[in-house]
């Protein structure tokens, strides 16, 4: 037998015996199932918190001190909505964001960075500082809301 017909007849054999790959545009098995679990579609509105943790040193660390940053991004084709807030601090004061209104408008395909500082001007004394950074974007049709916890250790100095 030459080569070709060699090569046909396994060709044709495979196909039966399902070893060659099938040429299946939508990816499903022989019974019409999906082969593959799909994806949720990714929001375009989204938030990260860089780490909101911090030690401060009293005269030796720079007030306000800086903690970390949110990133706001806006993705969709429409402006959004962008409250942010600062809840529980403790001590009231302590965590500041540097937005001066707590809601803002984003334009489409627009992002925001706000810092997250410690404000030592609100101090106590105490030697733990903690809060929660909430932040919600919407634009109508899609909305991402997000908090991160900020927790700080305040030294005397030496200490």
């Amino acid at each position: 037998m030459s080569r070709f017909r060699w090569l046909a007849l396994f060709l044709v054999l495979g196909n039966f015996a399902g070893n060659c790959p099938k040429d299946d545009p939508d990816d499903s098995d022989d019974n019409g199932t999906p082969s593959t679990t799909p994806t949720a579609p990714q929001s375009a509105l989204s938030i990260e918190f860089s780490a909101l943790t911090f030690t401060h040193t009293v005269t030796k660390s720079p007030c306000p001190q800086p903690i970390g940053v949110v990133t706001i991004t806006n993705s969709s084709a429409t402006e959004a909505t962008v409250t942010l807030a600062v809840e529980n601090a403790s001590p009231p004061g302590t965590v500041i964001l540097s937005v001066t209104e707590p809601t803002t408008t984003l334009a489409a395909g627009a992002s925001l960075t706000v810092a997250v500082s410690f404000n030592c001007g609100a101090w106590d004394g105490s030697e733990s500082v903690s809060a929660t950074v909430a932040v919600s974007i919407t634009n109508g049709t899609d909305t991402n809301s997000q908090s991160a916890n900020v927790t700080g250790t305040v030294m005397q100095p030496g200490g």
